[in-house]
């Protein structure tokens, strides 16, 4: 278990959704997710990436409705890199673990 605490950062996102109905209650479905996670925290660490948060994330899948409102579905996500950033107790230096 790795427990991250970043008492200051800022994080934008930019998301965007598809939904494309196919007929006979089959659809698809897709979202894409860019994410900047930046750590605001004074110190060796102020500026670089917020750990664990990726940059880029995608889900899509297929779906299907029944008519009396049954919904079922199967998707696939994709999880960009992610990286542990950490200082070196007792120094000022920043190292990186990449976790993929």
């Amino acid at each position: 278990t790795v427990t991250v605490a970043v008492p200051k950062a800022r994080v934008d996102q930019i998301a965007a959704s598809l939904n494309v109905w196919l007929g006979h209650g089959f659809g698809l479905s897709g979202t894409y997710a860019w994410t900047q996670a930046e750590n605001r925290t004074p110190g060796p660490e102020d500026g670089e990436p917020v750990s664990l948060i990726p940059t880029h994330f995608a889900r899509a899948g297929l779906v299907f409705v029944h008519p009396v409102g049954i919904r079922a579905g199967i998707y696939e996500s994709y999880v960009g890199e992610r990286e542990l950033v950490y200082t070196i107790q007792n120094t000022d230096q920043v190292d990186r673990i990449n976790l993929d």
